[in-house]
């Protein structure tokens, strides 16, 4: 079984990442695609594939982000591009801005 879609460069998997990644593995996932949903996690998305087996990155910008920094996404994207295994997170709606108020 494949997860072609997950977060686990999300802060929340900061403290446990590894341990995430070896209970999918062994309970029935082979492999894992980490997308990036902003110029801030593109290479601590490549960074945890590389240190982690069984992690494939892919890189995006997800709409609430589009309008942040997409120069440095292109960067990794092209620097990166033999071992990505998608380009994910890039929306098909408008850009949207974040709401500053909370």
């Amino acid at each position: 079984m494949i997860d072609c879609h997950s977060h686990l460069c999300d802060e929340e998997f900061d403290e446990d990442r590894k341990a995430v990644v070896e209970f999918s593995l062994g309970n029935g996932v082979s492999h894992i695609v980490v997308a990036s949903t902003s110029s801030a996690d593109a290479a601590k998305v490549i960074e945890a594939c590389s240190a982690l087996g069984g992690l494939y990155p892919a890189m995006g910008v997800h709409p609430c982000f589009c309008l942040d920094n997409l120069d440095i996404v292109e960067a990794t994207v092209m620097d990166h591009r033999k071992s990505l295994v998608a380009i994910g997170e890039v929306g098909l709606r408008e850009p949207q801005k974040r709401d500053t108020q909370g």
